[in-house]
């Protein structure tokens, strides 16, 4: 069959995620076939396929948890229910228990909102998965396998999960469908489906229900989605931002493992990493004539090590290793993860914070400190008080790492010890080296710090 399917699974409030990957999808104008879900992507999967996207996404950004559960709101925030139901014990207990909260108001939101017709009507075609408590069955069915004017209830019961009453339907009770297949993808094969796009928001797709003759396009974040019981109008809009941008990465529109880069913008935006002595990369990590032979290979192995673990393989060399080592100083600098950055925007925006920081009380501070316990290397603790030092501040070190620091050799075992304890930190220093002597006469500190007319 032509097109694609869409495998949407559950994860409670982090399904936010999924309005993002449909827009992006429409954006990039990816035909779309069917779509399955379960539990709370049953319901997204539904609205997506009405046609409602826009309101989708207004629900997840404005939606309360009293519109959705029979609780007091307060309560559910202040005294965090969500963490005390979400654990394992706690999930067992109450499939036993009589004391259970309702999703009353999450059935007559949906009875306003659903419009079973055009779901019916839609090109597109729909499938979920719940589980009958009754039978002790999973029930897995597609749009018109659903009695007409049960399509509510079906919705509801697929995204019952334990700790709420089950949902009764034709005098059967069910739970949420994650409990037999989280990610149904077998449910997109029934359908002769071979390319198929799988939103993993649980963590686990199992290879079990993947036939090895699908096509699989895999979307999932690398950023924290925030709590499966946790409804944060403020989370979901950086889920949706999330979403989309990862989207746009399953489909190499950008590049990058956790930024999002768009690659090969021009020759003249990136440094190129193989006109860099081995001597430079060995001084910048402190390795000098006197550092025994077996710390100096330690060192450089360990080094290219997790720039390679960071490199995306599409990219042509230098292009992966630059992407890899500007993202880890980026993490460094706490730079903004939720844009898309050409490489020289991203420069851009990593010397910013680097003479931000350098200008800050908060680094003259730092830099007195550092160089206090550096040069008093017979006080006690020394080592101790270095390690701790080092992972005081990143930032801060990796600005002053990106100074001119004296050259002696207690300044070469700093680097030593650091590259040994945060190895991404000396990768970020050596980046932000390049692209300093790189912008040299194109970017200066006066620019930097509020006048940025001809540069961007």
């Amino acid at each position: 069959m032509k097109g694609y399917g869409l495998v949407l699974s559950g994860g409670g409030a982090k399904g936010s995620y999924e309005i993002g990957v449909w827009k992006a999808l429409q954006d990039l104008d990816i035909p779309i076939t069917a779509v399955t879900g379960t539990s709370i992507s049953a319901i997204n999967g539904a609205m997506l396929v009405q046609g409602d996207e826009d309101l989708c996404e207004l629900a997840w950004t404005n939606f309360s948890v009293e519109q959705i559960i029979d609780v007091d709101e307060n309560q559910w925030q202040e005294k965090k229910v969500y963490e005390k139901h979400f654990n394992i014990f706690n999930i067992f207990k109450s499939m036993f228990s009589s004391e259970k909260m309702e999703l009353t108001p999450l059935k007559d939101t949906l009875d306003e909102y659903i419009n079973e017709e055009r779901i019916r009507d839609s090109y597109i075609d729909f499938g979920l998965v719940t589980f009958s408590l009754s039978d002790l069955k999973p029930i897995q069915v597609f749009k018109d396998e659903i009695p007409k004017g049960q399509f509510v209830d079906y919705l509801v019961a697929s995204a019952c999960f334990p700790v709420f009453k089950p949902i009764e339907i034709d005098d059967k009770k069910y739970i949420d469908g994650g409990f037999y297949d989280n990610v149904p993808v077998s449910l997109i094969e029934s359908k002769g489906i071979d390319d198929v796009i799988v939103v993993d928001i649980s963590g686990f797709v199992p290879k079990s229900k993947c036939s090895d003759d699908l096509n699989i396009i895999k979307i999932k974040s690398e950023h924290d989605l925030g709590k499966t019981l946790e409804i944060s109008p403020k989370q979901a809009k950086r889920n949706i931002q999330l979403g989309y941008l990862d989207t746009m990465k399953a489909f190499k529109i950008v590049k990058g493992k956790i930024y999002y880069l768009v690659p090969n913008i021009s020759n003249n935006e990136e440094p190129d990493i193989g006109t860099i002595p081995r001597s430079e990369i060995r001084k910048n990590l402190g390795i000098s004539k006197d550092t025994p032979k077996a710390i100096k290979r330690f060192i450089t192995y360990k080094f290219f090590r997790i720039i390679e673990s960071h490199m995306d393989i599409e990219m042509d060399t230098n292009t992966a290793i630059c992407s890899a080592m500007a993202e880890m100083t980026a993490e460094i600098f706490e730079i903004e993860k939720n844009n898309i950055y050409t490489l020289k925007d991203f420069n851009y925006k990593i010397l910013t914070t680097f003479y931000e920081i350098c200008n800050s009380k908060e680094y003259e501070e730092y830099v007195k400190k550092i160089e206090y316990i550096v040069e008093e290397k017979q006080m006690k603790g020394y080592r101790t008080k270095l390690r701790s030092k080092i992972k005081d501040n990143k930032k801060l070190l990796l600005a002053y790492f990106s100074q001119d620091t004296k050259n002696k050799s207690q300044w070469n075992k700093l680097k030593r010890i650091t590259t040994i304890i945060e190895p991404d930190l000396m990768i970020a220093s050596l980046y932000l080296s390049m692209i300093l002597d790189l912008n040299k006469g194109n970017l200066s500190k006066h620019q930097l710090m509020g006048k940025t007319e001809g540069y961007i």
